[in-house]
């Protein structure tokens, strides 16, 4: 059968490749898968890692955004029987030594009438800090020092409170 030579050397009927030429495509074409299959493994956990740190961020409430700490409040507690500095003498007429004692320690009016005279607090005073962070997490200060400005003595007026008589003894 003289269509039968030609045949020699060829895969099949319908190809006119060369043998070498379709096992190089065949190893190629495994060798790429592979090298496929090895990406996929290595990329998708860190895609997922990330898409999951992306959708976490994302759908949080308090996601972070905007300055880190947001203060919402600054107090300065001063207790009843806090001792007060006038920076300057104060010479008070009777009426208005009546008028000062008849204010209740505890009220804001008390606060008022010193700190309209620029009285500072000449023991221990307490600030309070309200702070809100832009996450979920509480807020921590840490390190916190105060700012010391030393001044010459004030040479004022002393508003001393004894605390013995702030105790209310029963009748």
């Amino acid at each position: 059968m003289a269509g039968d030579s030609d045949r020699v050397g060829k895969v099949d009927g319908n190809s006119d490749e060369p043998r070498r030429r379709r096992i190089g495509r065949w190893i190629a074409g495994v060798a790429a898968t592979v090298v496929a299959a090895v990406i996929v493994a290595v990329l998708v956990p860190y895609f997922s890692s990330l898409g999951k740190h992306v959708s976490d961020s994302l759908n949080q409430p308090g996601h972070p955004g905007g300055p880190p700490v947001k203060v919402d409040l600054v107090t300065l507690q001063q207790g009843p029987g806090q001792s007060r500095v006038i920076p300057r003498p104060l010479a008070l007429s009777a009426s208005q030594l009546a008028s000062l004692n008849s204010l209740n320690q505890s009220t804001p009016a008390l606060q008022h009438w010193f700190a309209t005279r620029g009285a500072v607090a000449a023991n221990g005073l307490l600030v309070e800090l309200v702070v809100q962070g832009n996450r979920d997490d509480p807020v921590r200060i840490v390190n916190m020092q105060p700012v010391v400005s030393c001044h010459a003595p004030l040479t004022g007026t002393l508003f001393y409170s004894h605390r013995q008589a702030l105790i209310r003894t029963p009748n």
